[in-house]
């Protein structure tokens, strides 16, 4: 039996007890130890009263455990239609990566029992439903924006890495399996381009394109100013700016 230290400050060592600083030196070095081992880092720290998808409370060993893991924060809840579209497929993910991968809920549900009916048979470990700041706080923390999201978290560090899990495990399992062992999040989303809208992206591009044409149109007036003198000149101008064909006649009166 490993040696073990109790809130009070009794440390035991195989069948043997020792009461508060009664313990031989080496056994207090490794309770301290065990203890300190026993920690979870980063943003996983807060993760001391897990249950699982059945409701039962996890104990230290397996809460422990996710050091050991690749830790997927999934935001979800049952009156959400993306969020039940995407969980059977994290789930069925989970239970091919179980040894290597854990799932911790992090419940937007209206009820207790919505939450259970959402996790039941799905092999996920979650925030209990009583602890409303602590999954406030998780929200906060990785500016959870909409649901569903899948924030993916280095086990070892407690560094989350990527807040689009969801989009990589819809779009290629395997690649984002390999890219989470790494503690890699897809190039996409490490280059910005996952964060932008349809409608951002448009934008900026118009935005550009503006710019650009502001710029020519600067340098040809610089170059050229008899171009934009009258009514010629402004045709001229709109015709290079537009990319007019070079046989059209410039000064061509009307």
């Amino acid at each position: 039996m490993p040696t073990e230290s109790t809130p009070d400050g009794v440390i035991c060592d195989g069948d043997v007890c020792y009461p508060p600083g009664m313990a031989p030196s080496h056994l207090k070095d490794a309770a301290a130890s065990s203890q300190d081992s026993s920690e979870l880092p980063g943003c996983l720290a807060p993760f001391k009263g897990l249950v699982d998808d059945q409701g039962k409370p996890l104990d230290d060993q397996q809460i422990a455990s996710l050091r050991n893991k690749v830790v997927g924060l999934y935001f979800s809840a049952q009156w959400c239609p993306p969020c039940r579209a995407f969980s059977p497929v994290l789930s069925e993910f989970l239970k091919n990566h179980k040894e290597e991968f854990a799932v911790v809920y992090v419940s937007a549900d209206n009820t207790k029992e919505q939450m259970m009916d959402n996790v039941r048979g799905k092999g996920y470990w979650v925030v209990p439903f009583e602890e409303a700041l602590l999954r406030q706080s998780l929200s906060s923390t990785h500016k959870i924006t909409g649901i569903p999201t899948l924030v993916v978290v280095d086990g070892k560090t407690g560094t989350a890495f990527s807040r689009s899990g969801r989009t990589a495990l819809i779009k290629d399992k395997v690649k984002a399996w390999e890219e989470w062992k790494e503690g890699r999040c897809s190039a996409e989303e490490a280059g910005g381009g996952a964060g932008l809208s349809g409608v951002t992206s448009v934008v900026l591009n118009l935005v550009a394109q503006a710019v650009q044409a502001m710029v020519i149109y600067w340098l040809l007036k610089y170059f050229f100013p008899t171009w934009f003198e009258g009514d010629r000149g402004a045709k001229t101008a709109a015709k290079v700016l537009t990319g007019a064909d070079d046989s059209d006649d410039y000064y061509e009166d009307d």
